[in-house]
């Protein structure tokens, strides 16, 4: 009986240290990537060389005879016709023929022998020189063609995701005045001049009330009012900065800050407009998210939003946490604003903003955000609880360990027990 309890607890053993290998092969191995550099061939061509035609020179040969005698034409300086060969270059494949010469007529014997045009062959050999300096030009220019790389590497960088939609909020007002046809073009100069007018005013108005947090105004169309030719209804945006620490301003609050611009103009505004004419015609949204708590020691300095400590905090809610909230809630997502910090150890309350026509997400949901990202192990900062819930970073064994663990208990038992 012992004899085959060892055998059972050795077949066991095998099998769980068997299966550790496989498990450890497994979670090690690391698909290989392979990168095949196609080397790139460059096959540079041979310098040609011309070589000048060979020119059997024959010594002029004086005859006493007539002219009529057509014995000899090669031989004859008068009547003497000499070819010249055409230059070839290999690497244009022309012919160059030399520059001609004209010799006078000759008069042997009283009988005028007209005169025949011959090349000159040493201009034939010049020719050729000059052929091999152009070859030699060519060959350089072709070298620099492998440099068009560069091109892949412009293409890669153009792809990048689109940034979360700005918070901004649309506003209507009435303009005091005189309309013309060309307002309703964009591209018009009346348009274009009249927008930038505006946008610089309420730059200045926006600027001095919500400082750092208020980016720009953008005019977006003209249109007749009310048949009245000495009022224009303007649309216009205001775009705010979504890394502000603070939240975005209510509607009644930009609203009201128009008006006190208009009655009260900072130096250098003349913007007329009727105040009772403004008015908010659509806003991001923002509303509450379930508070969380994180393990480190809160400080009094959190209390004051104006702090350096306060602000840094909120930067770095903010650069952490809202990937996962961008992800999960996207394209409606714009912003996560931490409002304030309390005792014990750090609690916060946040803010969640998305666009006017978005959906906030559930309580269910939002807590299911914050404990992703939570056991993410990708924050600087431990939550240790989401709407008083405990959240462990730690809670998911490995598979390996489990199975081992069971193994080696079904050994001991199966080793102790007698058969």
């Amino acid at each position: 009986m012992g004899t085959m309890r060892q055998k059972v607890a050795t077949v066991l053993l095998a099998v769980i240290l068997a299966f550790h290998h496989v498990m450890a092969q497994s979670s090690t191995m690391m698909p290989e990537s392979s990168t095949q550099s196609a080397a790139t061939e460059t096959t540079s061509a041979e310098p040609t060389q011309s070589s000048a035609p060979a020119t059997t020179s024959a010594g002029p040969t004086q005859s006493s005879a007539p002219a009529t005698t057509s014995a000899g034409p090669a031989q004859s300086a008068a009547t003497g016709t000499g070819t010249a060969g055409p230059a070839q270059s290999a690497a244009t494949g022309t012919t160059t023929a030399g520059p001609t010469q004209s010799a006078a007529p000759a008069v042997t014997g009283g009988i005028t022998t007209p005169a025949v045009t011959t090349a000159a062959m040493s201009t034939a050999t010049s020719t050729t020189t000059t052929t091999t300096t152009t070859t030699t030009t060519t060959t350089t220019t072709t070298t620099a063609a492998p440099t068009t790389t560069t091109t892949t590497t412009t293409t890669a960088t153009t792809t990048r995701p689109p940034g979360r939609p700005a918070p901004v909020i649309a506003l209507q007002a009435v303009v005091l005045i005189v309309f013309e046809a060309a307002l309703l073009d964009p591209s018009s100069t009346a348009f274009q001049t009249q927008a930038t007018s505006i946008q610089n005013d309420c730059d200045i108005i926006y600027r001095r009330q919500f400082r750092n947090r208020f980016r720009r105004t953008i005019v977006r169309s003209f249109r007749l009012a009310r048949s009245r030719a000495d009022r224009v209804e303007t649309d216009l945006d205001l775009e705010f900065d979504e890394n502000s620490a603070e939240p975005l301003p209510s509607a009644n609050e930009v609203v009201q800050t128009l008006r006190e611009g208009i009655e009260n103009p900072p130096p250098g505004v003349n913007l007329t407009v009727d105040p009772a004419s403004i008015s908010v015609t659509s806003a991001p949204k923002s509303a509450g998210l379930p508070q969380f708590s994180t393990n480190e020691t809160f400080t009094a300095d959190l209390l004051n939003s104006s702090s350096s400590t306060f602000l840094r905090r909120v930067a770095l809610i903010k650069s952490e946490l809202e990937p996962f909230f961008a992800q999960a809630l996207q394209p409606d997502f714009i912003s996560l604003t931490p409002l304030s910090f309390s005792n014990g150890s750090i609690v916060h309350q946040t803010n969640i903003t998305v666009t006017a026509n978005g959906t906030f997400p559930n309580e269910t949901e939002a807590i299911r955000i914050l404990v992703e990202a939570a056991r993410s192990g990708n924050l600087s900062f431990p939550i240790i609880s989401v709407n008083g819930m405990a959240v462990s970073a730690a809670e998911v064994s490995s598979k390996v360990n489990l199975l081992s663990a069971c193994g080696l208990a079904f050994l001991s038992l199966a080793v102790a027990r007698p058969w």
